[in-house]
């Protein structure tokens, strides 16, 4: 009787040590994807730069890609918050842009920053033959928890 019950410890045991893949929420490049009704697409990912006791700097980039996957253009936010384990505080934003596709530009854009959070909001612009025939306005959001865990 013994044996059986250390046989069936060990056996579970095993079975809840064993890792299993966790299936993640439609993620490409180690981020997520929004697809839009033409079938183009937005990855959005998110990095940390910098990390000491009670600060951290990090981005969060959305790169706008073609229905063919072709990467068209990206927003990036940039931002820096302090934390303390009750809350997180952001002290500065940024933004910075990529264009891929030569017929897209950056017609304008801001960064800002309100409370635990660093945003940036970009208007990116298609012409052909010097007319513009599609715009698109990303918004991209970082956040901080408490924890200094970025979002």
């Amino acid at each position: 009787m013994r044996r059986n019950i250390l046989v069936i410890t060990v056996s579970l045991l095993l079975l809840i040590l064993t890792p299993f893949p966790i299936a993640k929420a439609r993620s490409a490049e180690n981020g997520v994807v929004e697809y839009f009704a033409d079938g183009s697409y937005c990855v959005t990912a998110v990095s940390y730069q910098l990390s000491r006791a009670s600060s951290v700097s990090g981005s969060k980039t959305r790169t706008y890609h073609y229905n063919d996957g072709t990467k068209a253009f990206s927003l990036t936010v940039h931002g820096t918050f302090s934390y303390d384990g009750n809350q997180a505080v952001c002290t500065s934003s940024s933004y910075s842009h990529v264009i891929y596709e030569n017929d897209w530009s950056l017609k304008s854009a801001t960064a800002a920053k309100s409370g635990n959070t660093a945003s940036a909001t970009g208007t990116f612009i298609r012409k052909e033959f010097g007319i513009t025939v599609d715009t698109k306005t990303i918004v991209v959001n970082l956040a901080c928890d408490k924890n200094g865990n970025l979002s």
